[in-house]
């Protein structure tokens, strides 16, 4: 992914936005986690927790990108609104497949930026995404993060 100009220059900010949006995650999945019950309920905790380490790893892959190209990675916030209500195990789900689905716009967003490897892990990032944002409940889709370009 090394190389000046405009092509280059893409890259990066597909790479910021996309980080932007990982920032969020790992901060949303934090508060999910805080809002599961380890005993009530160990199996969707373990599912957020998988969620939360995908997305905090994805965000440290990403910095490292952007510092490659010799960007500054744009850094997180100092908060992000949490979805409520959580008090309910299917709350923290919904909330979850939000996330997820929020992802799927911004890897797809990358995928459409880059090429050759950056590329295929972002294809396989937007896949992995899919299939938690359904693991989480949400409906599946027939080409996830691309919203609108598919019609109604």
């Amino acid at each position: 992914m090394s190389g000046t100009g405009l092509a280059s220059e893409q890259v990066a900010d597909a790479l910021q936005r996309v980080l932007a949006v990982e920032h969020a995650a790992v901060w949303t999945f934090g508060s999910l986690g805080a809002a599961t019950s380890a005993s009530a309920t160990p199996l969707l905790l373990a599912r957020v927790e998988r969620a939360w380490t995908a997305h905090r790893d994805r965000r440290d892959r990403l910095h490292a990108l952007l510092l490659d190209l010799g960007q500054q990675p744009v850094g997180s916030q100092a908060a992000y609104a949490v979805p409520s209500p959580l008090g309910r195990p299917v709350d923290v789900e919904r909330a979850a497949a939000r996330v997820e689905l929020t992802g799927t716009q911004a890897w797809a967003f990358l995928v459409a930026s880059t090429t050759s490897g950056t590329r295929r892990w972002a294809a396989g990032v937007l896949a992995e995404l899919a299939v938690s944002a359904v693991a989480f409940g949400a409906e599946p889709e027939p080409l996830p993060g691309a919203g609108d370009l598919i019609g109604s």
